[in-house]
């Protein structure tokens, strides 16, 4: 069994690059196929650090994609909306709705019932590029866990490619896993039913760009343990994404109480804000110890892109970036506010000047 130690390890000495070749006669090494033989060995490590690509097309929401069609893996149970939830789905997609109405030659003049649901896609990528990107989040856990003390040892974790045809809904199927694949998307589906003939029903679907990376958890009710998965894309995000979607796992077993007791928004922006802080100076340091192509700009790429996207929990993450910057041992201090009092610990972060 290959240790995580070792994987880090190996991954280092392999970024380093090519030996120096030293030009004597009869050697045959052009200046050219020396470029080539460095590019070649950086891009059989490196290569899954490529573009994000859009699979469906630059303009989102795109309506009525067939899913079923394009073979992607669906990733975790279908959430159904309720109540304040549906109808807001109801007015977003109605002209939409309407046309499916009238498509399928249904009265427009009936009642209907609405349902609305939701469900998480991953789009596979090369078995090449999702070996490479779990090797190196292998490497980057363990370098996580040799950076901060007090996380909570995970040491069952599932490393998972997708590819077309996978089935990756249900829990029990990534409960403890890493999820790879070249991007997330979700499908929000909102269906019409006459009520008085339930065979009667029209549907529009709405594909949306989720980000590059989750961290998804839930706890059963029969024994209450933890249930997790995360997804990280293999692509030029993915170097402190690990280091984002695990710290949420491993930094503390109560997540749900003080959530239940904050609120979950509230919750939600500070949790945010604490792991995205650490794991931009994470990716710095892993970038530099693993001498990765471009590492630190791919980083800093990856922090505009964030506080860039109009997201409300991405907001004070430079705050957290700053005190971290400000504070000796800035990564270790922050873990440890946050497993006394997290709320206290966002509040502290949240007022750094």
């Amino acid at each position: 069994m290959v240790s995580r130690r070792k994987v880090l390890k190996n991954l280092a000495l392999a970024a380093v690059g090519s030996p120096l070749l030293i030009n004597c006669v009869g050697s045959g090494n052009s200046e050219k196929e020396t470029q080539d033989k460095k590019n070649s060995t950086d891009f059989s490590k490196w290569g899954f650090l490529k573009p994000h690509s859009d699979f469906i097309g630059k303009n989102h929401p795109i309506y009525n994609v067939k899913i079923e069609e394009m073979g992607y893996p669906p990733v975790g149970p279908v959430y159904f909306f309720r109540g304040e939830g549906i109808g807001n789905m109801y007015r977003e997609a109605l002209p939409q709705l309407k046309q499916e109405i009238l498509k399928n030659n249904l009265d427009t003049n009936a009642q209907y019932n609405i349902g609305a649901d939701f469900q998480a896609f991953v789009v596979p990528d090369k078995m090449m590029y999702g070996e490479q990107a779990i090797e190196y989040f292998k490497a980057a856990f363990d370098f996580l866990y040799n950076e901060i003390e007090g996380l909570n040892k995970i040491d069952d974790i599932n490393y998972i490619a997708v590819q077309s045809g996978d089935d990756l809904s249900e829990h029990e199927s990534h409960n403890h896993s890493v999820i790879v694949g070249h991007g997330r998307y979700g499908v929000t589906r909102v269906v019409a039913t006459d009520i008085n003939d339930e065979s009667k029903s029209a549907s529009t679907s709405k594909w949306d760009y989720l980000g590059n990376g989750t961290a998804s958890t839930m706890k059963t009710e029969s024994d209450g343990e933890q249930k997790w998965y995360i997804t990280i894309s293999s692509n030029n995000t993915a170097i402190q994404a690990p280091f984002a979607e695990l710290l949420p796992v491993a930094m503390g077993d109560d997540t749900f109480d003080i959530m239940n007791e904050v609120g979950h928004d509230n919750f939600n922006v500070a949790m945010e804000t604490v792991t995205e802080g650490m794991a931009y100076h994470l990716g710095h340091k892993i970038a530099k110890e693993l001498n990765i192509p471009d590492g630190t700009s791919r980083v800093d790429e990856r922090l505009h892109s964030l506080i860039n996207s109009g997201r409300s929990e991405y907001r004070f993450v430079p705050s957290a970036i700053n005190y971290i910057s400000g504070n000796e041992n800035g990564i270790q201090r922050v873990h440890d506010m946050w497993a006394e009092n997290p709320m206290k610990c966002f509040r502290a972060i949240h007022n750094y000047k």
